[in-house]
């Protein structure tokens, strides 16, 4: 009887110690959402720190031009990313009596572009912050100030474009294409306009 208690005993001392383990553990699942969130922003900060030391010694036209294809390389990824919008938004409305709307692709975007959005947000500031110091600087012709207000103006066409999906995947696409088209005419008439080619 006494053996019986004791090993009883010892199995119970062992489980607890076995459950008293497993919840010490601490099981990692990656970075939370605070701390994915607090990358982005030091990141954000960084890539506004980054284009500020390029910009800041570049007389206007120079600018202009950095401005050019700085803008061209973003949207490039703003172009990616809503192909990958369309192709998820086909796969999501195959064989559904009824296409997927844009307001359920417009939370799937703001979703997946959640943690991301500091560094939107500082593509946009780049943006804006050289073509407003490119027209203080005084240095170029107006005309050359009004190129670069529709440069900034296609940049928006196209942020709008990819992550404001709207109608249906058919009509996202054909406007993923215009603003691709749209853009691809204005910088490369940019950069043969202040020298770049």
């Amino acid at each position: 009887m006494t053996k019986r208690v004791s090993v009883r005993f010892i199995v119970l001392l062992i489980l607890s110690t076995i459950v008293v383990g497993c919840s010490a553990v601490k099981i990692e699942t990656g970075q939370t959402e605070r701390e994915a969130g607090l990358e982005s922003n030091q990141r954000a900060s960084q890539i506004r720190g980054e284009w500020a030391a390029r910009i800041n010694p570049l007389k206007a036209r120079q600018a202009a031009i950095e401005l050019t294809s700085y803008l061209n390389g973003i949207c490039d990824r703003y172009f990616a990313f809503g192909d990958d919008v369309a192709s998820r938004w086909h796969e999501a409305s195959a064989g559904r009596a009824e296409e997927v709307g844009p307001k359920e692709m417009l939370d799937f975007v703001e979703t997946w572009t959640a943690k991301e959005k500091p560094l939107l947000v500082a593509y946009t500031d780049n943006i804006e912050y050289a073509a407003n110091k490119i027209k203080a600087s005084g240095e170029l012709a107006p005309d050359d100030d009004d190129r670069i207000d529709e440069l900034v103006s296609i940049y928006y066409r196209v942020y709008n474009a990819v992550f404001y999906p709207n109608d249906n995947v058919d009509s996202y696409e054909q406007e993923l294409a215009k603003s691709h088209q749209s853009l691809t005419r204005l910088t490369d008439n940019l950069l043969r306009h202040f020298g770049a080619r």
